[in-house]
């Protein structure tokens, strides 16, 4: 089996394994590839909290966003969301759908800025809903659906510098 160096770290890594099968390459199973990009996403010091009820939306913005190294936690809905935070996940940024069953977006936003410890969490709205402002929801940034993945990224890289340019280098979170 060859391994070539990987994109994420540049060292050999299982993320670019391929073997040679009567002659030709063979890239590896996506199944392998999932738990490698996976493995990656536990280094990474960001944190993304995806809430979206779709699941191939959620599937693709999850697979982009460990593929860039984040770590990425999904929830189907605003109150699986909720509860996750609850448990202690505290992320740096949440993507957040505002047409939800159980709990929506416009219902999490409120929430958050009624609990301390959230209010100051970033929010980018991912929703196909239009009519809303980002001083209205109360959010960091709106992105409409259907929308490009770099627009995405770089909304992302946006807030995230921004947010680490404001806590000094020494401080504990």
């Amino acid at each position: 089996m060859e391994c070539t160096l990987c994109l994420h770290c540049f060292s050999p890594c299982r993320l670019k394994q391929s073997t040679k099968r009567n002659g030709e390459l063979a890239v590896a199973p996506t199944q392998t590839r999932k738990a490698v990009v996976a493995e990656h996403s536990l280094k990474s010091q960001k944190r993304v909290l995806e809430v979206e009820d779709d699941p191939d939306i959620r599937e693709m913005v999850s697979e982009l966003l460990l593929s860039e190294g984040y770590k990425v936690v999904s929830a189907e809905h605003g109150q699986d969301a909720l509860e996750k935070m609850e448990g202690g996940f505290r992320p740096d940024v949440i993507l957040l759908d505002l047409m939800m069953p159980v709990l929506n977006g416009f219902d999490v936003l409120r929430v958050m800025h009624r609990t301390p410890r959230w209010s100051s969490i970033p929010v980018v709205i991912v929703s196909a809903n239009q009519g809303h402002d980002l001083v209205e929801l109360g959010a960091a940034a709106i992105i409409r659906k259907p929308f490009d993945p770099n627009v995405l990224l770089n909304t992302l890289r946006r807030l995230l510098n921004r947010a680490a340019a404001r806590i000094p280098s020494g401080a504990a979170r």
